[in-house]
């Protein structure tokens, strides 16, 4: 009984090894920070759209690619002060959906963006591309479209990062 309890005090002071490194290694070269440049995550699309710039932090320990995918979020989300504005003008808040494209400065020194929605940084590094929401024609005025950004690691295809974006589609009389 005293040499299992001697075991015990041992592992708790020394602490106790991952039962598994090869999954600790994995998860560790998978990890990614998504964010939006100045934090500037609701924005009002006019003719020329909304676009947002984001980064995309590599925080593994290792080169990594990341695909990056969009889809119209399926739960309404606003500007809760710009709501309210729009709410006094019979604005609901569902979302409206959206024409969505992916643009990266990938291909330095030949002038021209990449498409691909497949973004490779090393670690520690970081890579800025831009989302671009435009409304199709016949979209409600007033109402909001909300994007969901996700950054999935090819390595270990999962979501190392998601962010919503909001984008408000005004009425173009009113301004």
């Amino acid at each position: 009984m005293r040499t299992l309890f001697t075991l015990i005090m041992a592992l708790i002071v020394n602490g106790i090894p991952p039962a598994n490194n090869a999954l600790n290694e994995v998860s560790q070269n998978c990890s990614a920070e998504l964010s939006v440049e100045k934090n500037r995550s609701f924005k009002s699309a006019d003719e020329d759209g909304a676009n947002f710039k984001l980064i995309l932090k590599n925080t593994s320990s290792s080169r990594n690619s990341y695909v990056i995918k969009t889809s119209m979020a399926s739960s309404p989300c606003s500007n809760k002060n710009a709501s309210a504005r729009s709410n006094k003008k019979g604005s609901s808040i569902k979302n409206s959906n959206l024409n969505i494209s992916f643009n990266s400065n990938e291909s330095r020194g030949t002038g021209k963006k990449q498409s691909s929605n497949l973004i490779s940084i090393e670690a520690g590094q970081t890579k800025e591309f831009t989302i671009t929401a435009t409304a199709p024609n016949g979209t409600p005025y007033n109402t909001w479209g909300c994007i969901k950004v996700e950054a999935v690691s090819d390595n270990c295809k999962t979501t190392s990062d998601e962010i919503i974006l909001s984008v408000f589609v005004p009425d173009p009389s009113e301004n």
